[in-house]
């Protein structure tokens, strides 16, 4: 447990964060660049991570999240509609209960 702890600082004391994400480099080393038809381009060295990689998968998390939420509230919606129906299938089987006369006997 003591090496890693000591480890910890080595392995993340290279690490720095910069505008595109955390990078091995203090300085983003882009290039920025015209080519022949005089679009601006800049070329950058990958980051350890991107930061717009890491909104990308919390994103599409909160999608899937969303997803299962509207499929679990389409179910219950369902189930609410189920128990309606039966419980007016129970109203109208006590009603024709009480309409109809009771045999003596029973």
């Amino acid at each position: 447990m003591r090496a890693f702890i000591f480890a910890l600082p080595l392995v993340f004391g290279a690490c720095y964060l910069n505008e595109r994400g955390i990078s091995s480099t203090y300085y983003n080393d882009c290039k920025a660049y015209y080519d022949a038809a005089g679009i601006y381009h800049e070329g950058c060295e990958p980051n350890i991570i991107e930061f717009s990689d890491a909104k990308k998968l919390v994103n599409a998390k909160k999608t899937a999240v969303q997803e299962e939420l509207e499929r679990a509230n389409q179910e219950r919606a369902k189930d609410e509609a189920a128990i309606d129906k039966l419980e007016e299938d129970f109203q109208k089987e006590e009603e024709q209960a009480k309409k109809e006369p009771q045999e003596p006997g029973n």
